[in-house]
């Protein structure tokens, strides 16, 4: 009797620990899961770079329309695109950071041009992730994914006026940005279409990789 107690009282030991481990790898698991910052894997880091040079390909046309003299223009030819690969970026490795990635690639494109882009860039890909973590949490809502994708050409521009503005007088800052002759009209309404080309090109790019995971031809790895 008194082997067949002990022998139970081992099993029954045996068994909670059993338990215990499971539970506590349960645990670790959710923890792991709802984690804000999660470790980047190398297969994220080369989609995130091939993605934004994808991107950069769509935006050759930028050099032409820039040209135009009309304030903001070229933003006009890029929004819309980059909008887009932020947002199947974004979709795909749903970790903070991914769409600075995207604006760093974009601003070292953009360097040679005009070498204060690159920061530019960076702020623009910042100030999406920040409002899009602070708001959201993570990226696991198609909303905080196209929400955070809106941000990057959007405040490039507003960079752009306020570094003008801060390095020349309000004159010459005017004449370079084409604003002198332009009245309100022109700079609202360019203004207006690069946030609504942004809007529209984050939802074509969420829109996409939603129905690419419904298809089964992606396969979300949140």
């Amino acid at each position: 009797m008194d082997n067949n107690n002990e022998i139970e009282e081992k099993n029954g030991t045996q068994a909670n620990v059993e338990s215990t481990s499971l539970s506590e790898k349960k645990n670790g698991d959710s923890i792991t899961k709802n984690k804000i910052f999660k470790p980047y894997k190398v297969k994220d880091i080369v989609f995130a770079v091939v993605a934004s040079v994808a991107m950069l390909i769509t935006c050759l046309d930028m050099p032409f329309i820039a040209s135009i003299p009309v304030f903001g223009i070229g933003m006009i030819g890029i929004a819309f695109q980059v909008s887009f690969f932020q947002a199947v970026i974004l979709a795909k490795v749903r970790k903070p950071g991914a769409s600075i990635i995207s604006s760093l690639v974009l601003g070292l494109f953009h360097v040679v041009f005009a070498p204060q882009m690159i920061l530019f860039a960076f702020i623009g890909g910042l100030v999406g992730e920040v409002l899009g973590l602070l708001i959201f949490r993570s990226y696991k809502s198609y909303l905080s994914i196209g929400f955070t994708s809106c941000f990057l050409v959007p405040v490039i521009t507003l960079c752009m006026v306020a570094w003008y503005f801060m390095l020349m007088s309000p004159g010459k800052a005017m004449d370079h940005l084409q604003l002198t002759n332009a009245g309100w009209i022109i700079p609202t309404c360019v203004t207006l279409g690069v946030v609504a080309l942004s809007i529209a090109g984050a939802t074509c790019g969420t829109l996409l990789m939603r129905t690419l995971y419904k298809k089964g031809v992606l396969h979300e790895s949140l």
